[in-house]
Parts: structure tokens; C-alpha cells; sequence
């Protein structure tokens, strides 16, 4: 079960990626462009959910000083 997840979350990762490239191809960015556009597409859906729960608000804990 746990290979098929895995499959199907790579699988949505490609297609994502490939619509991502083509439609910068149609829009003919310089190739700056077009890479870092191709690098953010890519790499936000990887690590946006871990960005996520890293700047997540939180409550401070308060420690309470030994005396």
C-alpha cells in the first residue's frame, strides 16, 4: 500500500513538472528565467509542507528557573 502512495505522489510530482515546462517553453523566457522558474516549480511542492511545519506559530514554553 505504502508503494502505491509512493508511486502516486512521484507520478503527480512529474506531471506537475512537465506541465510546468511546457508552459514556460510557450512563454520563451530568457534561459535564467526559464531555470529558475523550472528550480521553484519544482522544488516548492517538495519542500513547501516542510517549510510548513518549520515556520509554523507555536507557543513559547516558559521554563520555570530552578532556584
Amino acid at each position: 500500500m505504502e508503494d502505491i502512495i509512493r508511486f502516486l505522489l512521484f507520478s503527480a510530482e512529474l506531471i506537475l513538472l512537465a506541465l510546468a515546462i511546457l508552459h514556460i517553453l510557450r512563454r520563451r523566457l530568457p534561459l535564467f528565467d526559464a531555470l529558475a522558474w523550472l528550480l521553484l516549480s519544482l522544488f516548492v511542492p517538495i519542500v513547501g509542507p516542510f517549510i510548513t511545519i518549520a515556520f509554523l506559530p507555536h507557543k513559547k514554553k516558559t521554563s520555570n528557573p530552578v532556584v
